[in-house]
């Protein structure tokens, strides 16, 4: 199942709304001021998010986003992905490769694997202290799941008890603050007191976004701070998704069509594959914002005020009138006039996902990007890693899709490679 219905929509709690499901329709809704984010009704995730920039807006929005847009600069972004990411991603596969004999295919979870690398990423993202052994990573990634959990609970379906995941994820939240995140969030703003009197220099400060809001929000509260953390690690657990939807659809196409092998090399194609990715498999069905006043958009739709609007961004990305006939089929060689590649799949408008650069990148396909030298974004660096480690699924175990939910997600990723070469004598894994 890959997106909501307008069937399945009214099955989400609090979700009777008039769906928008043109590309045209949706992106006018999420660019217009005239609508506004839906207030949260879960109690999780009001816990989780409220006041929190993805969910408020107007000015108290530009504010908290300010800080962010600077942050997500190219220097910063070069930063996690040559000095974390790429590390981080040829240590794990040189384990794999250590444990695995020669000739032998190596067989893993490429759930698991991307999962860790990805929550070592945003630990080194946010600026968590104290995630430097095996069990307290295990710790933060069972906290991450909670957390998630607990903040989809609108599109989960079936025999599914919402109180389970709200009481889980609350206790994650408490859990997360008192092992990760308090302490993180007290060094910072020590060290940020330091260079405000001039004992430290800006080089010195730790290059996360805790140490960006102890700078550019000092007078928030650790309730507000935390909130803003928390929101970056449920971001985490869908990039993790939509590397595992990448590298199924890609290993899919290259099949297919063979004569792109090649071209995995090349930073456009590989971004190409990750935003018809996005575009198919959109990491959420849609969003839900409410009208502030009366209007008409330009198909000659009237929405009344207080009217609430699902935005289903998994129609809207399916629109033949903007991505052709073969909208149901995974191709990267699409690129429509007049709409990103990726669809709607970071939203749009003022609250388009911040984080897209960290993702994607900031490049689009074409531009004559080098692998080498920059940043691509985490999905498409962990994807071309993948591909040149021969990373293929295991055709007696297919992926598993976790039941219950409308969102996709995956609960585990059997895969087989055959590219892993043993790390040289002396190498640390």
């Amino acid at each position: 199942m890959n997106a909501a219905t307008d069937d399945e929509a009214e099955q989400i709690p609090s979700s009777r709304a008039t769906s928008i499901r043109t590309f045209a329709e949706a992106t006018e809704v999420l660019v217009s001021k005239k609508f506004v984010q839906d207030s949260y009704v879960d109690e999780a995730v009001v816990a989780l998010l409220g006041g929190t920039m993805v969910a408020i807006d107007g000015d108290a929005h530009f504010e908290r986003r300010r800080p962010g847009t600077t942050f997500f600069r190219r220097e910063m972004l070069k930063h996690y992905e040559f000095e974390i990411l790429v590390p981080l991603l040829d240590r794990e596969l040189d384990l794999l490769a250590s444990t695995t004999l020669p000739g032998v295919p190596a067989a893993f979870d490429l759930l698991t694997f991307v999962r860790n690398c990805v929550l070592r990423l945003t630990v080194a993202l946010i600026g968590l202290d104290g995630v430097d052994t095996d069990e307290a990573t295990e710790r933060l990634r069972q906290q991450a799941e909670r957390l998630s959990e607990g903040s989809v609970q609108r599109f989960r379906v079936g025999d599914v008890v919402g109180s389970e995941f709200t009481s889980r994820a609350l206790a994650a939240k408490e859990d997360f603050k008192n092992d990760f995140f308090l302490r993180s969030w007290k060094r910072r703003k020590a060290l940020v007191e330091q260079f405000r009197k001039g004992d430290l220099k800006d080089e010195q400060l730790p290059k996360d976004i805790l140490t960006m809001l102890a700078i550019h929000g000092p007078d928030w509260t650790d309730e507000e701070t935390l909130r803003e953390a928390i929101q970056h690690v449920l971001g985490s657990q869908s990039m993790v998704m939509t590397i595992l939807e990448s590298v199924e659809l890609t290993l899919g196409w290259l099949a297919a069509h063979p004569e792109d092998g090649p071209r995995s090399e090349q930073a456009g194609f590989l971004l190409a594959l990750v935003d018809e990715t996005l575009r198919l498999r959109s990491p959420v069905p849609g969003l839900w914002r409410v009208a502030t006043a009366d209007f008409a958009l330009s198909s000659g739709r009237r929405i009344s005020d207080g009217e609430r609007i699902f935005v289903d961004l998994a129609a809207a990305n399916r629109d033949p009138d903007v991505f052709g006939d073969d909208v149901d089929i995974f191709n990267p060689h699409r690129h429509p006039e007049g709409a990103p590649d990726y669809g709607l799949a970071f939203g749009g408008g003022a609250k388009k996902c911040l984080g897209k650069p960290l993702v994607t990148g900031r490049s689009t396909p074409g531009r004559d990007t080098s692998l080498e030298s920059d940043p691509v974004g985490a999905a498409v660096r962990v994807l071309h890693r993948l591909l040149k480690a021969g990373v293929h699924l295991d055709p007696a175990r297919p992926p598993q899709l976790e039941a219950g939910s409308l969102r996709r997600r995956f609960a585990s990723f059997p895969v087989l490679t055959s590219g892993l070469v043993a790390p040289r004598p002396g190498a640390s894994p």
